[in-house]
């Protein structure tokens, strides 16, 4: 898994993929995500926390990306 850094903004083309697709095959340190991205991002994160799992560092990264 990549160690890119996440941005918040996606283009058009880029919606169509999902947010692992496009860390995986980013040529550059920056993904563009969309708000909805990182609001599910912030719910996984307590959902694997009741669940006792450890959250992905991408989903990590992705719940506390910025505006």
């Amino acid at each position: 898994m990549s160690s890119a850094s996440v941005r918040h903004r996606a283009s058009a083309p880029e919606r169509h993929r999902t947010v692992a697709e496009r860390i995986a095959t980013s040529d550059s340190n920056v993904v563009h995500v969309t708000s909805l991205e990182v609001e599910a991002a912030k719910l996984r994160l307590v959902t694997d926390r009741k669940q006792g799992r450890e959250s992905p560092l991408w989903v990590r990264k992705l719940a506390a990306a910025k505006d």
